[in-house]
């Protein structure tokens, strides 16, 4: 039977025990201020950063939630979106409740694309040339990860650290990154990593499971892909535009300097 022909159905069955997860993608990074891949670069919160991890815990305290299990990334954005969020939702059932680390929800590493230009590589690359090697399920930046790999990782850590909590009907926080939540709601629609599309999941927002495989489903439709693309494209042609403006500024500067450097008798 095909995968993608019961989608919601496979959702609540993977999500259909009495407990429930919530997932918080990090506020925004140094990193994304710069518009460039971190990967497996340990970067802080932006000033904006915090504030949307302050968001991400006035969100839990609007849903009313506690926490009796709190997982995390080991990196610095994760680690300090996770403990704004919480001071800022005193959303833990108990203070001896611990805040554990798993790498398994690390960011994907991008390998040698790590600190590049996202913009500059999509020039570089070109359109589809990007898309294939950072968002194939089975493609990757030269020494990086592919997502089918993210994906098997980030669905170990699910089954062994999330499930059993969600079988004891107990209520679990999980503070981590983009490009793992992302195979991560393939897994709970119980979709395979072939499926996998780039979703651009917003940062410092509390979702649900199932909250989080509604925006899966809903922003990896037709309309939202092609939404995407111009999005994309329409950045790539700015950027060669702004190029072709700036080479041919330089050139007029350039001739000019040259015609008023020619000695006045040359040109009889």
């Amino acid at each position: 039977m095909a995968k993608t022909s019961n989608i919601n159905l496979s959702a609540v069955q993977k999500d259909d025990y009495p407990g429930r997860a919530y997932f918080i993608r990090h506020g925004e990074s140094t990193s994304n201020e710069r518009n460039i891949f971190a990967g497996v670069l340990d970067v802080d919160l932006t000033a904006f950063g915090r504030l949307q991890a302050r968001r991400a815990g006035v969100d839990i305290k609007k849903k009313g939630v506690k926490f009796d299990a709190v997982y995390v990334s080991h990196m610095r954005r994760a680690r300090q979106t996770c403990e704004i969020a919480l001071a800022e939702s005193q959303a833990l059932k108990s203070p001896d409740i611990p805040v554990e680390i798993d790498h398994r929800i690390s960011e994907k590493s991008f390998g040698i694309f790590a600190g590049r230009n996202l913009n500059l590589l999509r020039l570089a690359l070109g359109y589809e040339g990007f898309e294939e090697m950072l968002h194939s399920h089975n493609e990757a930046p030269p020494a990086g990860e592919k997502i089918a790999q993210v994906y098997g990782r980030a669905a170990s850590f699910y089954e062994e650290r999330v499930v059993p909590h969600l079988k004891r009907g107990e209520t679990v926080l999980v503070v981590c990154h983009q490009y793992v939540l992302e195979p991560l709601a393939l897994y709970l629609s119980d979709l395979p990593p072939t499926d996998y599309k780039h979703l651009k999941l917003p940062n410092g927002k509390a979702l649900s499971g199932e909250e989080l495989v509604k925006f899966r489903n809903k922003e990896s439709g037709g309309t939202a892909s092609v939404r995407k693309q111009i999005n994309d494209l329409s950045i790539m042609w700015a950027i060669l535009l702004y190029a072709a403006a700036f080479l041919l500024g330089s050139l007029v500067r350039a001739v000019s300097a040259s015609a008023v450097g020619i000695p006045s008798e040359l040109c009889r």
